[in-house]
């Protein structure tokens, strides 16, 4: 599989299940840009994210809005944010689940994100990883749904932990014990 046909697929799914795209070609990478809808605990109840199509890879972002980017930004507790992003880069690991209660594929850990906010002055809360080709061609379903359905769901799980971080209403230790009750001793 190379960009091109990665570009199509992606392209195909999005469309398949509506989820809204729009593509920017540039000299960096040609890029799909989504919005995913229904994220109810997100800010403007969405999240969006963009990959970026490399000559041997894909880079998979999903991220909250421009409101998560001016809460993040005028906050006065980034660095109990980063405290919280190292807990959850150590402590959460996402599996690969189908949604149609495993009828098309087992759970399974296929990919590692990691959860960070960007040094671009844009204070972008991001989820990050890479796709190979040759991996992508390999699981596409699997693929496919992790990106449009896993990421913007962890993301949506964890807008409460960190926002409300940000805005000064809970502590670090409320936010990782909220993160250790709702989603590490759950998925267990």
């Amino acid at each position: 599989m190379n960009s091109n046909e990665a570009w199509s697929r992606f392209i195909n799914y999005f469309q398949a299940n509506e989820i809204p795209c729009h593509q920017i070609v540039d000299d960096f990478a040609p890029q799909l840009v989504m919005t995913f809808y229904n994220q109810n605990e997100a800010p403007n109840n969405c999240v969006e994210g963009t990959l970026f199509f490399y000559d041997g890879c894909i880079e998979a972002r999903v991220y909250y809005d421009a409101a998560g980017q001016k809460w993040c930004r005028e906050s006065e507790h980034k660095r109990e944010l980063m405290r919280l992003f190292n807990y959850i880069n150590t402590r959460v690991f996402v599996m690969a689940k189908d949604g149609a209660g495993n009828a098309l594929f087992d759970p399974q850990f296929l990919y590692d994100p990691r959860l960070y906010m960007t040094e671009d002055d844009c204070f972008d809360i991001t989820l990050t990883f890479v796709i190979p080709y040759k991996f992508y061609e390999l699981a596409p379903l699997e693929t496919e749904t992790f990106y449009a359905e896993v990421c913007p769901k962890l993301l949506n799980d964890l807008a409460l932990p960190i926002f409300f971080l940000l805005l000064g209403e809970w502590t670090i230790e409320q936010s990782i014990s909220f993160i250790d009750y709702q989603l590490l001793s759950k998925n267990q």
